[in-house]
């Protein structure tokens, strides 16, 4: 059986170009070479034009780079340019290179989605005041970008939000997510500020499913191109 991917593929293009044979494929040592660097990994998905290739390596990419992939199965070598649409610290995805697809970039520590989402701050911490403090009236947030390491946010009214502040929110992506957060920057706007904050402590299973969801996200940014 086939393991489940980091993202859920689009399936009605996949399926227009579905390869035979792609479970043989599966754990198999691959090779992704970029600029004539080669880097090894495993093969951890593969459908249609899509493939998920698990390495040590992600750092050495990033979206929108042309690599060559080298999949050595028994049945033989696969050898076919791609481009990277999707990757996070544990694995990329590539999609088979065609023609039509404009170009990508991105090119942070961890890649970066647009979002138009909605979230709250529920509590602060005050280390003068006892610690956490919930709000009578929570602070409504508009995520603008999320990440597998930060979010950023506006808030429309002011509020007592500074650089390393803590707060607690809770953010509605896909899913709810709760979550510490540390305040790492402010920009002042017309009505309110920006915010840049990055997760504290985030719990293994809560960071696989921000992982997914960045994962997917990034996928369907290609596919709208």
């Amino acid at each position: 059986m086939s393991p489940k991917p980091a993202v859920a593929p689009n399936h009605e293009f996949a399926s227009k170009y579905r390869n035979e044979g792609a479970e043989e494929l599966l754990h198999c040592r691959t090779v992704l070479e970029k600029e004539g660097i080669a880097f090894t990994g495993i093969l951890s998905y593969a459908e249609g034009n899509m493939v998920e290739v698990e390495t040590s390596e992600c750092r050495q990419f990033d979206v929108g780079d042309i690599v060559k992939l080298t999949i050595h199965s028994q049945a033989g070598d696969r050898v076919f340019e791609s481009r990277v649409i999707a990757k996070d610290r544990r694995a990329i995805m590539c999609m088979k290179l065609s023609k039509g697809r404009k170009p990508v970039s991105e090119r942070r520590e961890y890649p970066r989605v647009k979002a138009n989402l909605r979230g709250t701050i529920c509590r602060m911490f005050q280390p003068f005041d006892g610690g956490w403090r919930s709000l009578s009236e929570p602070i409504k947030l508009q995520v603008f970008d999320v990440s597998v390491g930060g979010v950023g946010f506006m808030v429309k009214e002011e509020h007592a939000l500074g650089a390393d502040m803590l707060v607690y929110a809770e953010l509605e992506l896909d899913m709810r997510l709760p979550c510490q957060l540390k305040i790492v920057r402010r920009q002042p706007a017309t009505e309110g500020a920006y915010y840049g904050a990055k997760y504290v402590d985030l719990p293994v299973e809560k960071a696989n499913t921000l992982r997914a969801f960045v994962f997917r996200r990034q996928v369907e940014e290609y596919f709208r191109r």
